[in-house]
């Protein structure tokens, strides 16, 4: 045993310069880092940019935070939250900054 009561120290067969305790598995440690998923990374540069996006861009992030789309053979997308707001942006590229604006405060609201 260790001074911190863990179990013995054992180099870890994955990262050479780490260490692992036999009864706290490296994965366990390794979980610890943040996971940002490719539509978070999205919306944070929508965020940071507004200009030149396109409206599958927009899907992605809509199909990642669990809003609804819809597109019925119109110019515009209507995007629909689970409490019923609607926001309709037109599909055409580039989208305007001001729906990439009001987008983003859908998404976060």
């Amino acid at each position: 045993m260790d001074e911190m009561g863990g179990g013995t120290a054992v180099p870890s067969p994955f990262f050479p310069y780490f260490t692992c305790f036999i009864f706290l598995p490296c994965a366990i440690v390794f979980s610890i880092i943040p996971f940002v998923s490719k539509a978070d990374k999205i919306l944070q540069q929508m965020q940071n940019n507004p200009l030149d996006w396109r409206i599958d861009s927009l899907k992605t992030v809509a199909n990642a935070y669990n809003i609804e789309w819809r597109q019925r053979g119109t110019s515009h997308v209507v995007f629909v939250r689970s409490d019923g707001r609607t926001l309709p942006v037109p599909a055409h590229r580039p989208i305007k900054p001001i729906y990439i604006k009001k987008f983003v405060d859908f998404v976060m609201e």
